[in-house]
């Protein structure tokens, strides 16, 4: 079967091939921000913690953590993973890693896509936005990353930090509630067996970094169907995501070579 954790917040929205006349893997640029570069001074004691009002943050942590980010630190041996920088979105003994590569964009657009009917909405409404690839694995799901605390279906990483919720996404961005830009759209995920990636952390492959959200993904903007006075409030809870229903995702597993195995 599929990764368990991959099921809160990856959605299996292609069917066929993933993308209209060209592949998924299409050259992607790689440029890392850089994390050296961010004030480090109170920081959160966790990524789970909250940042300081008004201030931006980046501190290195011994192990990872839901919510953390991986930062490449040796290039050789590792090939996709090069100069890479991971969102963590489930780590535990049981199951392994699961994480999503952030600095890799593709030339893929959500218009290039094939998808299911259930996810037709998805296009609509994010048609002109390119993917970023996260990973060899699961190249038929696509996870939004996002900073919209009240929209339904969506997972929780840290303070400030969601993954998950396509449908409530969708129905923000046609109210006018929330921009594309608002969301990462990530193709494919990356996975790590049990232990697999504490002895590459070990190994020297990988920082372990504990970020402020807007390093991540900054807020969201102006939204068109808000004004001045409303963009200051919470963004609102979306509304529940219909009955439709996707295809499961196919099933894959974590390989046992420093990167994940295939679909």
């Amino acid at each position: 079967s599929s990764h368990p954790a991959l099921r809160p917040s990856s959605h299996p929205i292609l069917r066929g091939g993933s993308c209209k006349g060209q592949a998924a893997t299409t050259p992607c640029s790689s440029s890392p921000p850089p994390f050296s570069s961010f004030p480090a001074a109170s920081p959160a004691p966790s990524a789970s913690a909250a940042a300081p009002h008004g201030s931006a943050w980046a501190h290195p942590l011994a192990v990872p953590e839901v919510g953390c980010l991986l930062v490449a630190r040796a290039e050789g041996g590792m090939a996709f993973f090069n100069h890479a920088v991971v969102l963590i979105t489930s780590h535990d003994a049981q199951h392994g890693t699961v994480g999503l590569v952030l600095n890799k964009l593709s030339q893929v657009t959500v218009s290039d896509l094939q998808v299911t009917a259930a996810a037709s909405g998805f296009q609509s409404a994010f048609a002109a936005s390119r993917l970023m690839l996260g990973g060899p694995v699961h190249l038929d799901h696509v996870t939004l990353v996002h900073r919209f605390r009240g929209a339904a279906g969506s997972t929780k990483l840290a303070e400030g930090l969601y993954t998950g919720g396509l449908p409530a996404a969708v129905k923000l961005v046609q109210a006018g509630l929330a921009n594309p830009s608002d969301f990462l759209l990530v193709l494919g995920v990356s996975g790590w067996a049990p232990g697999q990636l504490a002895r590459e952390v070990q190994a020297g492959f990988w920082q372990c970094v504990a970020a402020d959200p807007d390093i991540v993904l900054p807020a969201p903007g102006p939204c068109p169907a808000l004004g001045p006075a409303e963009q200051q409030a919470p963004a609102p809870a979306a509304p529940a995501p219909s009955n439709s229903r996707v295809a499961k995702p196919a099933a894959s597993k974590a390989s046992k070579g420093g990167r994940a195995g295939a679909v």
